[in-house]
């Protein structure tokens, strides 16, 4: 599988690869960079989560939880 095939494989489709210890590594590197994005991601997420949160709790006057 070429490296522009593998940016967009999903994460449970890595085991089924053994081509020698360099595929190996591609796998390994490839969970690596997957995990990184999912956790950007949820990150990303709980912040968004968080403002709107805070945009709705917040009494505009006093700037405080109501």
């Amino acid at each position: 599988m070429s490296t522009k095939q593998a940016d967009h494989v999903e994460l449970g489709d890595v085991e089924g690869w053994n081509n020698g210890p360099e595929d190996t590594i591609s796998r390994l590197a490839l969970r690596v960079r997957n995990r990184f994005f999912i956790l950007d991601q949820l990150q990303s997420y709980m912040a968004a989560s968080i403002r709107c949160v805070r945009g709705t709790l917040l009494d505009e006057d006093l700037n405080k939880f109501i």
